[in-house]
């Protein structure tokens, strides 16, 4: 009995002792260099991998072959987007999933790997991630 004893207050230390060191490291991100290529599924989860980067820049295709660069500013959350011959620069949207940039005339939309642009609500770019 006593042996039961020891052995349960030795696991009830380990385990406090673990869940306090869990609570000091706190959440860990990575550190992803400047100039790193970053293969992801969808912008959102490429902002989540490299959300301590000031600013991520990237390219997308639709599958008619037309390209959309793109450019976050995660510090004043804007996204300017580079496509037609347009500059355009969007502010960040509050969503419950996936995310949105819009001003008075675009929206980019990504969502599960599709990325939508739409211009006076009329869709003028739609690039799929997942295929």
């Amino acid at each position: 009995m006593c042996q039961l004893k020891r052995i349960l207050s030795f696991l009830i230390l380990l385990i406090a002792g673990i869940s306090g060191c869990e609570s000091k490291l706190g959440k860990q991100q990575a550190i992803v260099p400047e100039n790193a290529i970053i293969a992801a599924d969808s912008i959102n989860s490429l902002k989540s991998v490299v959300s301590e980067q000031p600013i991520i820049n990237g390219k997308l295709i639709s599958v008619a072959g037309k390209e959309l660069y793109y450019s976050f500013n995660n510090t004043i959350y804007t996204m300017t987007i580079r496509f037609n011959g347009d500059t355009i620069i969007l502010k960040e949207q509050p969503t419950g999933s996936g995310i949105k940039y819009a001003n008075d005339r675009y929206t980019y939309t990504e969502w599960q790997g599709i990325s939508i642009l739409k211009k006076n609500n009329i869709e003028v770019f739609t690039a799929n991630r997942r295929k």
